[in-house]
């Protein structure tokens, strides 16, 4: 949990190699440094469709607990996107896990409903 490996992790968000980029966003959900919040909240809205990087990127905001990307991640609750609907269950996780300021918690945010009801 060294704060002295963020600036490795985020730099490996954008690495080549998927599985490097993956461990980086893991890695950084593990460290908790509130100084990466921005550069994990910039690579995200860059994440296109890959899954395994966006869910590990939701995880580390939630386990930051980076009440600055509540906004992003409230987003992605009404979002319409197929690769953003996929990892709902996660970004619901990581809302509930900053709002309580617990970073262990398994509760997920109440889903938010659409004005027609769906």
């Amino acid at each position: 949990r060294s704060t002295a490996a963020t600036r490795a992790l985020v730099e490996h968000l954008h690495d080549d190699a998927e599985n490097v980029r993956h461990a980086a966003a893991r890695g950084l959900g593990l460290v908790r440094d509130p100084a990466s919040v921005r550069p994990i909240l910039e690579r995200l809205a860059k994440a296109g469709g890959d899954h395994v990087l966006r869910r590990n990127l939701v995880e580390a905001l939630g386990t930051i607990g980076a009440n600055e990307a509540l906004p992003a991640l409230e987003s992605m609750l009404t979002s319409t996107d197929p690769d953003v609907q996929a990892i709902q269950p996660w970004v619901r996780r990581s809302i509930a896990r900053i709002k309580s300021g617990n970073p262990d918690t398994t509760r997920m945010e109440a889903v938010v409903r659409t004005p027609g009801g769906e």
